[in-house]
C-alpha cells in the first residue's frame, strides 16, 4: 500500500526517529513551561536560511505558476483565521521554493486549520515549501517546511499539540499540554 504522506513529512518523521536511535531519550517536562516565549528569532532565521541553502540554485517558477500557487494558498487559507503576510519564491533544483509567512490573532485555532495547507501536494507543483506563522505581536509561533528530502517543524511549546504536523517523540517524553481552545 502506497503512503499518502507528503515525502517531506515522512522524511521528517524518519529523521526524528533516527536522531534518537542509540541514545536514551531525554524527558521533556512540558508542564514546566507555563507560557513559553516565542521561538527564538535567531533560530527561526537560521532554520529558514538553511532551508533556502538546501534549495540549491535554479529557476523560479513562471509568473503564471506563481499566481496559481498564490491562488491555491488563498483558497486553502479561507476561514483559517490567517492572512498571508509574505509569499516569496526562490529558485532551486530540482524544486524551487516558496516561503509563506502568515499572521493570525488566534494561533491555536489557526494551527488546527492549517493541515490542508501542509497536505497540499507541493512536490507535484515542483515547489518545496516553508511556512512561518506569526501571532498578532509579530512573534513566530510555528515554522515548518521541506527541501531536498529534509523536513523541519518547530512550534512554541504551548502550541505543540495544535500544530498540523504530528512529529515523533521518545516514549518517556511527557506529552505537550492540550491545545488551548
Amino acid at each position: 500500500m502506497k503512503s499518502r504522506l507528503p515525502v517531506w513529512l515522512a522524511a521528517a518523521s524518519l529523521m526524528a526517529l533516527a536522531a534518537g536511535a542509540g541514545r536514551a531519550p531525554t524527558p521533556v517536562d512540558h508542564a514546566a513551561a507555563a507560557t513559553p516565549p516565542d521561538l527564538s528569532p535567531a533560530d527561526v532565521s537560521k532554520t529558514l536560511h538553511d532551508w533556502r541553502r538546501r534549495l540549491g540554485s535554479g529557476p523560479v517558477p513562471t509568473v503564471a505558476r506563481q499566481h496559481a500557487i498564490h491562488a491555491s494558498v488563498d483558497a486553502v487559507l479561507r476561514g483559517s483565521g490567517a492572512t498571508v503576510q509574505l509569499l516569496r519564491f526562490f529558485g532551486g533544483s530540482p524544486n524551487s521554493g516558496v516561503l509563506i509567512v502568515l499572521t493570525t490573532e488566534a494561533p491555536p485555532q489557526t494551527l488546527r486549520k492549517l493541515k490542508a495547507l501542509v497536505l497540499v501536494r507541493w512536490d507535484k507543483a515542483g515547489v518545496s515549501p516553508a511556512f512561518r506563522l506569526r501571532d498578532s505581536t509579530g512573534g513566530t509561533v510555528w515554522v515548518a517546511g521541506s527541501s531536498g528530502g529534509n523536513g523541519f517543524v518547530s512550534s512554541r511549546r504551548d502550541l505543540d499539540a495544535c500544530q498540523p504536523i504530528v512529529h515523533s517523540m521518545p516514549v518517556s517524553t511527557t506529552p505537550p499540554p492540550v491545545c488551548p481552545a
